[in-house]
């Protein structure tokens, strides 16, 4: 509800707020309390009664929007939802106020705006932009009014159109080979542009065609880039009949092609599919829910054609270019106590491992090999931080609190000289550290995991004192 008023004060009726029927006939309604703009504290009390107006005085109140708030009390001393209404007071001043003139710019260039008489309050413009440049351009408005003041500015965009593009002529050009500085100019009086350009100087292997037109007025369109293939053949042998191409060291792929002269890489889809990078980078992420890991990486593109004599022209690798690339651990279980032996992941290779556990279990992998790495993850793809030491034979023992019901192992960027490394796990929920012993200690009884005595220590893990350790082998 919205009061407008001119008047010192405020008569507003009550009625409708003390008339709502209660559930009960023995509960009524007592006391009504009201306050304006949220001052609570000075909130005034009233006996309610079924009919009743009330007086308000707002003459100190400044001009502008207000509140009145108000809420009711019944017999059991329990108070109703405050309830909200606004109300404006007005100016006396601007008693008979009306809307005298409009006022408008272009792109804020109040210096030159433009004023216009109301019609029935509304403003009609006929703009004329045809001298504004091609592009965005913004409209503001404000009204003024018979008392001298003014409204808030009315901001609208709009689009400048160029002009209407049958009345474009193409009239230059120019083009160039691999490199813009030797870049070569041409006219046309048609709008046709036919280039007769000698390649036999050009090396062979892949090369670029960029070009650029011009209109009646001198605008140069975006370059545009092709690709072709001067092919290094056997003299009489000018027919090609497929294509290689690879990324990175990966495998190649062969398309077939109908027999033909020339070839327009630029007709050609590729899918960047099965990339083996070089080297996995530190900063990539794990998805557990696909189980892949994600990377970006720059990436090399290596292409070659081939004449129907099955000679293939020079090879061409590409400038790098940096993709999003998703690489599979090949994840596979690891059960306590298990032991395995694998090829080393290589270049771009990862190899991962899976322990079921649960939460606060302690998981200790022993790695056969320091030249690795290897990463830790939870079943919600978070990072898990482990404590490494170095045990004899450059073995690296990694010590893992688990967050939750699952670890994930993977191991990547091997030493280019390893060719298999060992990985066993074990886990206990209370070993909160890995201790090494000599394996000629003889003061010390050490048992394996299932509780029997060992006389002879060999390297590995056991039970010592009632803690899992790490037993060493002495070095020779």
């Amino acid at each position: 509800m919205m009061t407008r008023y001119r008047t010192k004060c405020l008569v507003l009726s009550l009625c409708s707020l003390l008339s709502v029927a209660t559930a009960y006939a023995q509960v009524e309604m007592t006391t009504l309390e009201y306050w304006l703009d949220s001052r609570f504290n000075e909130r005034i009390s009233l006996s309610a009664t079924e009919q009743m107006e009330q007086t308000i005085d707002v003459s100190q109140l400044s001009t502008g929007i207000h509140t009145l708030e108000m809420r009711v009390s019944d017999t059991e001393g329990r108070w109703g939802a405050p309830l909200i209404r606004y109300f404006l007071k007005s100016d006396p001043r601007l008693e008979g106020n009306s809307l005298a003139y409009y006022e408008y710019c272009i792109d804020g260039a109040w210096n030159n705006s433009v004023n216009g008489t109301l019609t029935d309050g509304e403003a009609i413009l006929d703009l004329d932009i045809s001298s504004l440049c091609v592009g965005m351009h913004s409209l503001m408005l404000r009204v003024h009014d018979v008392k001298g003041q003014q409204s808030q500015t009315l901001i609208r965009y709009f689009l400048a159109l160029a002009e209407d593009p049958a009345q474009r002529q193409l009239t230059a050009y120019h083009y160039w080979i691999d490199d813009y500085v030797q870049a070569k100019e041409g006219q046309t009086t048609d709008g046709n542009i036919m280039l007769d350009i000698d390649v036999s100087s050009l090396s062979k292997g892949l090369h670029s065609l960029g070009y650029q037109v011009a209109d009646n007025i001198g605008r140069l369109s975006s370059p545009r880039l092709l690709y072709f293939v001067v092919p290094d053949l056997e003299e009489g042998s000018d027919q090609l009949v497929a294509y290689e191409y690879w990324f990175n060291h990966g495998p190649r792929k062969r398309v077939e092609l109908e027999p033909q002269q020339s070839i327009d890489a630029n007709d050609w889809l590729i899918e960047v599919k099965d990339v083996v990078p070089d080297r996995i980078p530190t900063d990539y992420t794990f998805d557990t829910a696909s189980e892949k890991v994600c990377f970006r990486d720059d990436v090399f593109f290596g292409l070659q054609v081939f004449n129907g004599n099955g000679k293939g022209s020079q090879a061409v690798l590409s400038d790098t270019v940096n993709l999003e690339l998703t690489i599979d651990p090949h994840l596979l279980p690891l059960s306590d106590g298990d032991s395995i032996r694998f090829v080393a992941p290589r270049g771009g290779c990862m190899q991962g491992w899976t322990t079921l556990c649960q939460k606060g279990d302690t998981l200790i992998y022993r790695l056969s090999s320091d030249d690795v790495k290897i990463d830790f993850y939870d079943s919600k793809g978070s990072a898990i931080s482990a404590n490494k030491t170095i045990a004899y034979n450059d073995t690296s023992l990694y010590s893992v609190v688990t967050p939750d019901n699952s670890c994930y192992a993977l191991l990547y960027n091997a030493n280019i000289n390893s060719l298999d490394i060992a990985l066993h796990v074990t886990k206990n929920s209370q070993l909160t550290d890995i201790q090494l012993i000599d394996t000629e200690c003889s003061n010390v009884d050490v048992f394996d995991l299932h509780g029997r005595k060992i006389l002879k220590k060999n390297e590995g893990i056991y039970i010592v004192n009632g803690r899992k350790t790490f037993v060493k082998r002495n070095k020779p």
